[in-house]
């Protein structure tokens, strides 16, 4: 207990000069940005809380959490400026990676846990994001507890009720946040999962009587609100998420967007998700393959449903970036992988260097990569946006208006 403490502290202060240092310095940058805080700083100078508008017009594209929430850190200084816009995001980057660390520690071991949290802190499009002005992080972190508090639930039956309780209230969070995709997306893993397990009958102790009444205690006030207004309802939930997932009339993109895409947003780390998917099926994995489902089902069932929709934008598969890294991380737990054992059984942590460059067992395929070359040029990488921040930031003006 006491080096998981010394963990999350070392996190913590890792993280919070990558997600939080300097993320004000630059203007924000139109359209996302703009708009988002527009919509905020109309809610603190007009009240415009229940009805969001940009430029005292309705605006209809996206939920209103994310901008109750940026509206209420900037409401005691009276305006919405680059840092308060931007908190947000950065805030949820961090919950997000502190989420993964003890989900990883629960399936694998406390350093598969700070493995993953460093690979999902350290890509480069969780990384962006996370400096942002964009309700995808916040999406993500939504998601993520969700399936961390159904995984504990699944696993711990003596911290069963509370879990899947505790799960609604983060799915109705996502709902008033990114809209019906914050729902569908755990609704696809889970019940993927539990049939994958031949475990359908569990639905049974999902407890979803009482999941649909919290979800429609959270979600019901605000929707309901808006539903008395036709420009509202219709725009919100069936435009911009039903007709937009099957005819899109932006961001049109082909099937195949993703599978180009995806390895060079999680640079440096996806030079890892070849080693990572063929350990996973592999039989040497046997003893985690239940732990490594939920793993790939979250990973890949989410990966062809973004993929089939006609929109497509890199932050929308930002939800499976957590597998990703706990992927990355239990196939780096190995200890023929690591460029040294470190043991966090006791402090202080000891590195005991090794030699894995070659092996002179060849029952099995090895996988000699070196993460520290990954985490050189992730560094590089991070430094390099910082100053390309500077150097390409502009001012833009309040009253762009686009359609996410």
């Amino acid at each position: 207990m006491q080096n998981q403490k010394w963990l999350i502290l070392l996190l913590l202060v890792f993280v919070f000069f990558l997600f939080f240092y300097k993320v004000g310095d630059r203007n924000l940058w139109a359209p996302d940005e703009t708009e988002y805080a527009q919509v905020s700083r109309e809610m603190v100078e007009f009240n415009h809380w229940i009805f969001p508008t940009v430029n005292n017009k309705p605006y209809a594209i996206k939920p209103v959490l994310y901008n109750w929430l940026m509206a209420s850190v900037s409401l005691p200084f009276g305006d919405v400026n680059d840092f308060r816009a931007r908190l947000i995001s950065s805030l949820a980057a961090l919950a997000t990676v502190l989420v993964i660390f003890y989900l990883g520690t629960i399936m694998f071991s406390m350093r598969a846990g700070f493995l993953a949290s460093f690979v999902l802190a350290t890509n480069l499009l969780f990384l962006q994001f996370a400096r942002w002005v964009q309700i995808n992080m916040l999406s993500t972190l939504f998601f993520t507890i969700t399936l961390f508090l159904f995984y504990r639930g699944y696993t711990a039956p003596e911290k069963r009720s509370r879990s899947y309780l505790l799960m609604y209230i983060t799915i109705g969070l996502g709902m008033l946040n990114m809209g019906p995709v914050d729902v569908i997306m755990p609704a696809l893993v889970i019940g993927l999962y539990l049939l994958f397990m031949k475990d359908i009958k569990h639905l049974r102790e999902l407890k979803l009587g009482w999941g649909i009444l919290i979800f429609l205690m959270i979600t019901v006030p605000w929707y309901l609100a808006v539903s008395l207004k036709g420009e509202y309802a219709f725009d919100i939930l069936i435009r911009t998420n039903f007709i937009r997932y099957f005819d899109t009339w932006t961001h049109e993109r082909p099937f195949y967007y993703y599978l180009i895409n995806l390895p060079a947003d999680f640079l440096p780390w996806s030079v890892f998700l070849p080693g990572a998917f063929y350990l996973a099926f592999s039989p040497r994995s046997k003893g985690e393959r239940k732990k490594l489902l939920f793993l790939l089902i979250w990973a890949i069932s989410l990966f062809l449903f973004f993929s089939f929709s006609q929109c497509k934008r890199p932050q929308y598969i930002l939800p499976l970036y957590p597998a990703l890294s706990l992927l990355v991380a239990y196939f780096l737990d190995l200890p023929e992988n690591l460029v040294f054992n470190c043991s966090l059984d006791r402090y202080p942590f000891r590195p005991v260097w090794r030699s894995h460059f070659y092996s002179s067992q060849a029952e099995e395929p090895r996988f000699h990569l070196l993460p520290a070359s990954s985490s050189y040029a992730c560094f590089h990488t991070v430094r390099g946006s910082f100053r390309n921040s500077q150097n390409r930031s502009l001012q833009v003006p309040q009253n762009l208006l686009s359609e996410h």
